[in-house]
């Protein structure tokens, strides 16, 4: 069953539409993580904001994904702005992050996919490929240690996880099923179902996995871990 097959055969357009909780969860779920690190370091407690700022990272990067595929919603004035403020705090262009994560949705796993390259690595070489990931997409300074260790380790948590050994089939990527792993992840591996339905938030994707299981028992579901 390819890409356009799959569209037709799931319902997902409903799951666009984000209710006003949803919306305020989706726009502002980084914050506490971020406003925790910056206390505990701010009084000196290094060590103890480490884990929180490991958290930010994730759920910015949550926020932000959904804002290159205009799912935070608001208008695109405001996501625009998102990207923009998590820019200044995730020390990245947010923004040429966006452009390489669009080109990555339309060239999957291909040459022209510099998102995706480190798909075809293993496990240890999308780790050590990070710097060069980081530098290629965004060609800026970074200046905070911690940010700068959540860039480099990009190109294995945000590409390698979610496509490695799925070449044969780019759109069909790997997912997570799970409660207690998905709540861990912030709900950020259910990659197939984003890569099939990339319109649908993110606080959407725990129901159109459940749908895609109903209604595609047969489906092969590789996961993440």
């Amino acid at each position: 069953m390819n890409h356009p097959e799959l569209i037709r055969t799931v319902e997902w357009k409903d799951l666009r539409k984000l209710s006003v909780k949803e919306m305020l969860i989706e726009n502002n779920i980084s914050l506490p993580w971020l406003f925790i690190s910056l206390f505990l370091a701010f009084n000196g407690y290094y060590g103890l904001a480490l884990p929180f700022s490991g958290f930010y990272f994730l759920t910015a990067l949550r926020q932000v994904h959904n804002g290159f595929h205009n799912s935070l919603g608001t208008g695109k004035w405001l996501t625009w702005l998102s990207l923009y403020l998590n820019s200044l705090t995730m020390m990245a262009s947010i923004h040429a992050v966006k452009f390489n994560h669009i080109r990555h949705h339309k060239f999957c796993l291909s040459e022209e996919d510099y998102e995706g390259k480190s798909a075809a690595m293993k496990w240890y070489e999308a780790i050590l490929y990070g710097p060069e990931h980081m530098f290629l997409i965004h060609w800026i300074t970074f200046n905070i240690l911690v940010m700068i260790f959540g860039e480099f380790l990009m190109a294995f948590f945000a590409v390698w996880t979610v496509h490695h050994d799925t070449h044969e089939t780019p759109d069909i990527a790997r997912t997570q099923r799970g409660f207690w792993k998905n709540k861990l992840t912030f709900s950020m591996f259910y990659h197939m179902e984003h890569h099939l339905f990339p319109a649908v938030p993110t606080i959407k994707l725990p129901e159109l996995a459940e749908r895609i299981d109903k209604t595609l028992p047969e489906l092969n579901k590789k996961q993440t871990f």
